[in-house]
């Protein structure tokens, strides 16, 4: 299992890795590790940060979901990023609801990361740093 650290504002969160359900996402995401960004809010698919970077995209998308949950990672073909889900949220874009792989998961108690991304839509972008656990 592969873990990733994930350091925001100050707070420091665990993460891991689904690989066995999206092998080439997340390979793609460990083999770019350390990644380091800016961090929007993504209100319009809901209660989802967007992290800034690239990761070379697979040839298919995996692990397709859509409806994603509080602590979801998701990585968006064609968008490129990761997104962090940390309330109700649903991917969305100009034409609608939008299934996206589900890479991984947060673990833990997300309340003071859900204090800090509430604060990116008001006070704006923020860093992020996604290292190997």
């Amino acid at each position: 299992m592969k873990i990733l650290r994930i350091s925001f504002e100050g707070l420091t969160l665990a993460g891991q890795l689904l690989e066995d359900k999206a092998p080439k996402i997340c390979r793609a995401l460990w083999d770019s590790l350390p990644l380091d960004g800016s961090v929007t809010n993504v209100t319009w698919s809901g209660n989802m940060l967007r992290l800034w970077v690239k990761i070379p995209e697979p040839p298919e998308p995996e692990n397709v979901s859509e409806l994603q949950s509080p602590g979801d990672i998701l990585f968006v073909p064609g968008w490129n990023g990761l997104r962090f889900v940390y309330g109700p949220a649903q991917m969305r874009g100009p034409a609608g609801a939008h299934p996206v792989p589900r890479i991984g998961r947060l673990d833990g108690d997300l309340t003071d990361f859900v204090k800090l991304a509430k604060q990116v839509e008001w006070e704006g972008a923020k860093k992020m740093t996604l290292a190997r656990g």
